[in-house]
């Protein structure tokens, strides 16, 4: 019916957010049934997982582009502080499942009391106020959670499903300093506006580019009193991590 509707209308401007998203059939049906004499696609990541490229629904016409480097360089986005953990994980050994990691082998691999020292070490070391901690699973996010409540950190699980801690409660602690950190599975990747942050951990591996670079800009939206992200992430044998768009980035990098 909605769709119906639209085709009734006329626009003189459309504007599609996150329009990486727009080859997918859904939103292929909304846009066979627009009817716009302008259309701005809007996205930090053009690139999809499946290759697919959203510039071509636009005839390849970029009206505008910019790396997270101009970002910086114009005060949008703050710098960051990268620091590398070596991964002792041995990734190559976790079987492939369907363009993913095996998920419950790999929550044994990560769940381990050697990788979360070494996270606490630069946890301490390297200062945030309000974390994300990016985790493969809702298991693995309910082990760290209660593995930092332990050591006296304020900490939330966040997923979709049945155990999760309330998600709109949850962000609104954290701005407000009630809570420390969230740990998330696959939710704060876009669509979520969370300037205060000032610190993400990369806790699970990345097998896309894409996912990395959308977790990254969970951080670097400028605030007050923020002159800096802190980004810690765990560097194992899988990943391939840069492209255009994050190459320039990378301001200091640290093995530990």
């Amino acid at each position: 019916e909605g769709l119906e509707e639209l085709s009734k209308h006329c626009f003189d401007y459309a504007v599609i957010d996150e329009v990486h998203h727009a080859q997918a059939p859904s939103y292929r049906k909304v846009l066979a049934r627009l009817n716009a004499s302008f259309v701005l696609g809007l996205t930090a990541t053009p690139e999809r997982t499946d290759g697919v490229d959203a510039v071509a629904l636009f005839d390849d016409i970029l009206a505008w582009q910019a790396t997270i480097g101009d970002g910086i360089n114009e005060g949008s986005l703050v710098p960051f502080h990268y620091v590398g953990l070596k991964d002792d994980v041995d990734f190559q050994q976790i079987p492939w499942r369907n363009g993913h990691f095996d998920i419950a082998v790999l929550e044994q691999r990560v769940e381990n009391s050697a990788r979360m020292a070494k996270l606490w070490m630069a946890w301490r070391m390297h200062f945030g106020s309000r974390t994300i901690v990016f985790c493969c699973s809702q298991r693995h996010a309910l082990f760290t959670r209660n593995w930092l409540r332990d050591r006296g950190v304020k900490a939330a699980a966040v997923f979709a499903g049945t155990g999760s801690d309330p998600r709109g409660e949850s962000l609104r602690a954290l701005v407000s300093g009630k809570l420390d950190a969230i740990c998330a599975v696959d939710l704060f990747n876009e669509g979520v506006d969370l300037p205060d942050v000032d610190r993400v951990v990369m806790l699970r591996p990345t097998e896309s580019k894409i996912v990395f670079l959308q977790q990254l800009g969970r951080g670097l939206r400028a605030a007050e009193n923020k002159s800096r992200l802190i980004i810690i992430d765990f560097i194992g044998t899988p990943a391939i991590r840069t492209s255009d768009h994050s190459s320039p980035l990378i301001a200091r990098r640290r093995m530990q």
